[in-house]
C-alpha cells in the first residue's frame, strides 16, 4: 500500500445523481486509481425516502475505478453529523490520513493531487490540522496558490488521524471557553462577521446537530492552522431542497459562488505563517456581497445582543 495516497471518504445519503457526478469527477483525477475509497450510506429518516436510499446503494455497488472500495451501510439514520463525525473517526482509526468528500460536492481534475501533495509536504508540520479544497473568491493576489488561517471549510477536505484525535462535540463546554472571554467569540466570528458561535448553543439547544463547528472549535482553541487555496478546488453543488441546514433560496447563497480553478500544478510556502488579513478581507467580501442594508441590520443586531450581555 503506498501511503502517498490518503484513503477517499465519501458521504452519502439521497441525491443519486449528484453522487453520481461526484464518483465521475474523482475518477477523472490521475490519483484515483491509487487510491482506496470509503463510502458510507446513511440510511433513509423517512418511509417515503426509502426508494431512494435503494437506488444509491445499488448504484454504489457499481462503483470501481479504484484501488479498493469499502462500503458502509448504515441500518438506521444518523443523520449527516453522526455519519461523518463517526465516519472519519472510524477511517482514521485504520489509516494516518483522509480525504473526505460529501455527495453534493463538484470537484477539478487536481483535486487529489493538490490534497495528496499538502498531505505529505505538511505531515510533519504539528500546527497544520486541516487541509481546505473549497475558498471563498476573494480575489487575493499572492505569490503561492495556498494560505494558512483558522479559516475551516468543511467542503471536500483531508487530515491526519494525530490531529483528528482532538475532535470532540461537547457544546457545554465550548459555551463555557468562550463565555470565559467574550472577545474569542468575535475572534471566533471572523472579526464579527458570520455567527458561528450561535451554531454551538443552537447545538447546545438541540436545534441543529451538526459537526463541523466543533472541528472548527478545536483548532481555534488549539491555535491550530488550516491550509485554504487562493482559488477553489472545490464548488458546492447541495443548495437544493435536500439540503439539511441551507434552503436553495436562502439569500446568503451568493457568498458561496464561485468557480474550480483548473490549475495543475501549485506553488507551496515552505514557511508556515498565520495570514493576519483574512479575516478582516473576508469582512469586506462579505459585507460588499451582502450590501449596505444587510451590514447596518448585523451591526445593529450584534449591538442590542452587546447591550444584553
Amino acid at each position: 500500500m503506498s501511503e502517498n495516497f490518503a484513503p477517499i471518504i465519501v458521504f452519502t445519503y439521497l441525491r443519486l445523481e449528484k453522487l453520481k457526478k461526484l464518483i465521475d469527477n474523482l475518477k477523472q483525477n490521475l490519483d484515483s486509481k491509487k487510491s482506496d475509497i470509503y463510502i458510507f450510506s446513511d440510511n433513509a429518516k423517512y418511509k417515503k425516502d426509502i426508494n431512494k436510499i435503494k437506488k444509491v446503494r445499488k448504484y454504489i455497488n457499481t462503483i470501481s475505478g479504484f484501488r479498493k472500495k469499502t462500503i458502509i451501510l448504515r441500518d438506521k439514520n444518523f443523520g449527516n453529523g453522526r455519519n461523518i463525525i463517526e465516519g472519519v473517526t472510524f477511517v482514521l482509526k485504520k489509516r494516518e490520513k483522509a480525504i473526505i468528500l460529501e455527495d453534493d460536492l463538484e470537484i477539478g481534475d487536481n483535486f487529489l493531487y493538490f490534497m495528496n501533495t499538502c498531505l505529505t509536504k505538511y505531515k510533519n508540520h504539528k500546527k497544520i490540522w486541516h487541509i481546505g479544497g473549497w475558498s471563498f473568491d476573494l480575489n487575493r493576489h499572492s505569490s503561492y496558490d495556498i494560505f494558512f488561517s483558522k479559516n475551516m471549510q468543511p467542503w471536500g477536505w483531508a487530515t491526519w488521524s494525530d490531529r483528528w484525535k482532538y475532535f470532540e462535540k461537547n457544546p457545554n463546554k465550548l459555551i463555557k471557553f468562550f463565555k470565559k472571554d467574550k472577545s474569542r467569540i468575535y475572534k471566533f466570528n471572523q472579526n464579527g462577521t458570520i455567527d458561528n458561535f450561535k451554531q454551538i448553543l443552537d447545538n447546545y439547544n438541540k436545534k441543529k446537530n451538526t459537526w463541523a463547528i466543533f472541528w472548527y472549535a478545536q483548532i481555534f482553541i488549539n491555535n491550530a492552522l488550516c491550509i485554504s487555496p487562493h482559488k477553489s478546488l472545490v464548488n458546492s453543488n447541495g443548495f437544493d431542497n435536500f439540503s439539511t441546514h441551507v434552503h436553495p433560496k436562502h439569500f446568503i447563497n451568493k457568498i458561496y459562488k464561485n468557480t474550480i480553478n483548473k490549475n495543475k500544478k501549485f506553488k507551496f510556502p515552505n514557511k508556515i505563517l498565520e495570514d493576519k488579513e483574512y479575516d478582516n478581507d473576508f469582512k469586506k467580501f462579505y459585507y460588499k456581497k451582502m450590501g449596505a442594508k444587510f451590514a447596518i441590520k448585523n451591526y445593529i443586531t450584534r449591538f442590542k445582543k452587546a447591550l444584553l450581555n
